[in-house]
Order: C-alpha cells, then sequence, then structure tokens
C-alpha cells in the first residue's frame, strides 16, 4: 500500500511556480510578479484555494510569455502545445513600502496588491 506524500507535491507545485516566474521575467524585465500559493482573496476576505490552479499577479498589464508558454482565454498560462492551464495569470497594481525592524531599515518589506 502506498500513501500520498503532501509535502512532494507541494514542493513540486512551488518549483513549477517559480520556473514559471523565472521564465517570465527574463522576457520581461520591468514585471514585477507576486505569487498566491494557497490563498485567494474574495469579497468575504481571504480563504484557502483548496483543488484550484496558482495564480500569478503581475505588474505588467501587456506581459509577454515566451515561446515554450501561450495564453489561453487571456488568462490561463499553459504550454505552447496544450491547453492544460498550469497557471491564472492577473494584472494587478502593485506597490512595495520600505520598513523596519529592530530598528533597522528593510526596502521593499510590505508588498500592497490593489
Amino acid at each position: 500500500m502506498y500513501k500520498k506524500r503532501k509535502k512532494v507535491s507541494k514542493n513540486l507545485t512551488n518549483q513549477t511556480i517559480a520556473t514559471l516566474c523565472e521564465e517570465i521575467l527574463k522576457y520581461n524585465e520591468d514585471a514585477i510578479l507576486a505569487t498566491s500559493k494557497r490563498f485567494i482573496e474574495n469579497e468575504s476576505g481571504i480563504e484557502e484555494i483548496k483543488d484550484k490552479l496558482p495564480i500569478i499577479y503581475t505588474s505588467e498589464p501587456n506581459i509577454q510569455l515566451p515561446s515554450s508558454l501561450k495564453l489561453l482565454l487571456g488568462k490561463y498560462i499553459t504550454n505552447w502545445c496544450d491547453d492544460i492551464p498550469l497557471a491564472i495569470l492577473e494584472y494587478k497594481q502593485m506597490s512595495f513600502k520600505d520598513g523596519e525592524i529592530n530598528d533597522k531599515l528593510i526596502k521593499n518589506l510590505y508588498l500592497t496588491i490593489k
């Protein structure tokens, strides 16, 4: 009998998201990306995502995808050869603010997504 290992699948999901962001940033030097792995904000607040695609927020409205990826229906990132969604791409305005921890200034400590 085999037991599913949640940690391994979470690590694979995180690695996939990191790879997607890295590829997109290679093609968009001015873009800022933030990923949502487990939580999504809705009208009633923030709830946990269950069996949903990861969301990649971008500050660049006209983001260019590398040739290995394509955008399906204007928001789903897929491989160039199939239509299976890997992640959702959403444009949001973002701003970073400096903050202090233990009287030390840390640049870009706080991220606000509007």
